[in-house]
């Protein structure tokens, strides 16, 4: 999986746009998706806290914040949270064009370098 296809999807799902992602506004409409990015950065493409802490603009210390609520809803068999992480992770796995074809342009999205784990 890569950057792209996360934003992207994460994007199209919560009907947001690129630009909302990564804004530095804080309103509360954002926190569920931008953590459900942060989430499935870390989890299916294995990026570390600090390079998506860079994607994001931020500190990496709301980074881990972020993918703890997510890992912590799922953890407890919170429903909502099963639910739009399965539909998420399908979306991803679809071939790109299937995703959003042309909705978001590849040009908003900074592209991470694969990080080589231990």
């Amino acid at each position: 999986m890569n950057t792209k296809k996360i934003i992207k999807s994460v994007c199209k799902y919560y009907g947001i746009s690129v630009t909302e992602l990564f804004s530095k506004h804080k309103p509360k409409s954002l926190s569920v998706p931008r953590q459900m990015a942060i989430y499935l950065l870390r989890e299916e493409a294995k990026y570390y806290f600090v390079d998506i802490a860079k994607l994001f603009g931020r500190h990496h210390a709301p980074i881990i914040y972020g993918h703890d609520t997510i890992a912590g809803l799922l953890k407890i068999g919170d429903k909502q949270t099963t639910r739009e992480i399965a539909e998420l992770t399908e979306m991803i796995k679809r071939k790109e064009g299937e995703i959003i074809e042309g909705e978001i342009g590849d040009n908003e999205i900074p592209e991470l370098k694969k990080p080589t784990r231990k």
